[in-house]
């Protein structure tokens, strides 16, 4: 057993053992072994010689620096720069880069290891972006005595007035990789690391200077202005380059995943469409809110309706604001988790985000909503922090919740209020609130009753809901139904039928539209066993692809009717996807697996941690090479959010595929992975939000056939 996997089971074993030792006993012991945990440098994949690949190289310097240093003694300095590069390292680490070194006020960090990544750019530029706004935050911490001492007691008062800022360089390109020195240090050298140290020697202070390189990649998603060319000596030639501004708002959604490079229009669903408008115009025209339960099976494209009604909004005359949220839990979501899914993309909270900046980007967006409609800035302020605190998001001291008869119910009050003040200021000037709240039939039973709350008290407010659901939701919200029956309630249901077959023909032609005209019958294949399910049409192709029936190619697809011959053909969804399942390398397999144990939603380190031990190891080349073949798979995508904060996260495409993937383990591994994934979870998940996560902790205990710890867990937090 390695010291990692020693350490996150003395963590789970201890956590345990509370009820018995007591919270001082444990916590304390626990701090320090998530200190060792934290620690343990993460393992790089070291090869013989020099190898050369793409990376995208980040360079920061402190500035700054060397005037504070000069009011502290030795050990002083040695304990402020612990403190900001503890702070700024899990910032890197938490974007999935590695730190590759620290040079007293300087560091190198890259991003691409052990694999390169397209997105490698984007992540070191928003890791640059969150280290300047941790700075920020730490220098306004620590300004504050009691900031201070809860920061760092050996700074004592010798940090009075901090100004702390850094420089960032942040360019992309091939370097070599190997044991340089007499040190044998495992680093990157060659002209990337060389330019990004250039850049960060011209960036403004407190400012990230990019590369053209890097400008490619990310100018989308950012504010980006150009400014000076910076001079690469060496070269005898100038180099443009960009500062970083900010970031730009987040789509909300991935786009529609392709196949072999064509994507098919919404199909089928144009009266379905044309009612969500009428419902947008109902509650614009008459200033009443409208609900709108979007209901259908899994993969007849409620998502994608909704997709195609928000590119509807942007052309819609009248102005609207949307927030959009989805249920990633698919058993037991914790309280509220739909709304902070909701409240984190319109805000930009991401959990990769320290708890700090997280928590400070919720607050911050919603007091400025709030302000500008009108509310007083410290009701703003106090609305902003009850939101958060019922969000998950710690606001005890700013609320000072230890003065309050019933914490809990303050709370309640005070965040209904706010939230129903939140969709008056987004309709104050004139636009309409619209909400897509997605597998509400998963929700919480709090938000359902949010959502009662908030169309009840905004019923004169231009406000839209658009719920998505199976139609189990009305066995846990029979009133839903029974108002969707009524013409005059606000609630209308909307439900997705199957494609009719000829809808289901032009799908299919859609997606074979670079197939030979000659392939009809390969057109009617596709098409029997659909029953009209979109999903099952899509991946249809997709199986006669991996089967190489289908050949992709430019400008037209080859068609191989004899390769079908040998092809078992699915005669439901469920049996597809078996297939498709069957079809994929031992490696892939094997990492949806583990993924599926873990939910909807799965972290690459948690997927390793499954894969240890009882000859299941998945090394770390192979299982990056295997998520990056999933993702062009469309079997699974990179979430922009991070509810562990724990390097990369991902979700499956479709829960359809996570329930197909968990039905091919055998029952003793599925108990073993769910032992380990409970583990995991202890010993990973933020320490002050461990209660967030308890539900999901005793569940897995539970799944494991382990009652006994799975009541403890259920009972941790009650």
């Amino acid at each position: 057993m390695t010291a990692r996997q020693e350490l996150v089971q003395a963590i789970a074993a201890l956590e345990l053992q509370r009820p018995l030792l007591g919270d001082p006993v444990v916590d304390t012991a626990l701090w320090a072994l998530r200190q060792r945990l934290t620690a343990l440098p993460a393992p790089v994949p070291r090869r013989n010689g020099h190898q050369q690949q793409q990376l995208t190289v980040l360079v920061a310097d402190l500035s700054g620096f060397t005037a504070m240093a000069e009011r502290l003694d030795a050990e002083q300095v040695r304990d402020m720069m612990h403190l900001v590069w503890s702070e700024l390292d899990g910032v890197i680490e938490a974007w999935g880069g590695r730190v590759d070194q620290h040079a007293g006020d300087s560091m190198v960090a890259h991003f691409g290891l052990p694999h390169p990544r397209t997105d490698d750019p984007l992540r070191a530029v928003e890791a640059a972006l969150e280290m300047h706004m941790v700075l920020a935050l730490l220098n306004a911490r620590l300004a504050d005595p009691a900031g201070q001492e809860g920061a760092n007691d050996a700074l004592g008062g010798a940090w009075a007035h901090p100004d702390l800022h850094m420089r960032i360089g942040v360019h992309t390109g091939p370097v070599f990789l190997g044991e340089v020195g007499a040190a044998h240090a495992y680093t990157a050298v060659g002209d990337a690391v060389t330019i990004a140290n250039l850049l960060e020697q011209a960036a403004p202070v407190g400012k990230t200077l990019i590369s053209e390189d890097v400008y490619r990649t990310v100018r989308e998603r950012f504010v980006l202005e150009a400014t000076r060319p910076v001079l690469i000596p060496e070269k005898r030639a100038v180099l443009p380059v960009f500062v970083v501004e900010r970031a730009r708002p987040r789509p909300f959604r991935e786009p529609p995943p392709q196949i072999a490079g064509v994507s098919s229009r919404l199909i089928g669903r144009d009266a379905q469409l044309e009612q969500l408008q009428d419902a947008l115009h109902a509650a614009v025209d008459g200033s009443a809110s409208q609900v709108v339960l979007l209901v259908g099976e899994d993969g007849c494209g409620k998502s994608r309706l909704l997709d195609e009604f928000e590119r509807w909004l942007s052309f819609f005359p009248a102005r609207s604001r949307l927030f959009r949220g989805r249920v990633y839990c698919e058993r037991d979501a914790p309280p509220y988790a739909l709304l902070r899914d909701l409240f984190n993309a319109y805000f930009d909270v991401r959990a990769r985000h320290s708890q700090a900046v997280a928590r400070h980007n919720l607050a911050a967006g919603i007091t400025r909503l709030l302000a500008a409609g009108g509310a007083p800035l410290r009701a703003a302020q106090t609305y902003a922090q009850a939101i958060g605190h019922l969000l998950g998001y710690d606001f005890a001291q700013d609320l000072a919740l230890e003065e309050r008869a019933d914490p809990a119910a303050w709370v309640q009050d005070q965040a209904y209020a706010g939230l129903a003040r939140l969709m008056t200021a987004t309709t104050a000037d004139g636009a309409a609130a619209v909400l897509f709240l997605e597998d509400v039939h998963a929700a919480d039973s709090e938000t359902l009753a949010l959502v009662d709350f908030l169309v009840e008290r905004c019923i004169h407010l231009p406000l839209l809901v658009v719920c998505t659901a199976r139609a189990e939701l009305f066995a846990r919200r029979p009133a839903w139904a029974a108002a969707a029956q009524d013409p005059f309630s606000a609630y209308v249901r909307l439900d997705l039928p199957p494609l009719s077959p000829i809808d289901s023909r032009h799908l299919a032609g859609e997606l074979l539209q670079k197939a030979p005209a000659a392939s009809l019958r390969l057109l009617d294949l596709v098409v029997t066993g659909a029953n009209g399910n979109p999903f099952y049409i899509e991946e249809m192709v997709r199986l006669l692809v991996a089967a190489e029936a289908l050949e992709p190619g430019e400008p037209h697809w080859q068609v191989h009717m004899g390769r079908l011959e040998g092809l078992r053909w699915p005669r439901s969804l469920p049996d597809l996807l078996r297939l498709r399942l069957a079809r994929l390398p031992t490696a892939e397999l094997a990492v949806l697996q583990k993924a599926a144990v873990l939910g909807r939603v799965f972290t690459d380190t948690a997927v390793r941690h499954l894969s240890q031990g009882a000859g299941h190891d998945l090394d770390g080349e192979t299982l990056a090479a295997a998520l990056i073949a999933l993702e062009q798979q469309a079997f699974i995508y990179r979430s922009p959010l991070n509810s562990l904060g724990n390097g990369p996260e991902y979700l499956f495409r479709y829960d359809a595929w996570r329930a197909a993937a968990y039905a091919t383990l055998p029952d003793a591994r599925r108990r073993a992975f769910h032992h380990q994934a409970a583990v995991w979870l202890i010993s990973h998940a933020p320490p002050d939000r461990l209660a967030t996560f308890s539900t999901r902790i005793a569940e897995h205990f539970a799944l494991a056939g382990e009652e006994e710890k799975a009541t403890i867990w259920n009972g941790r937090y009650q």
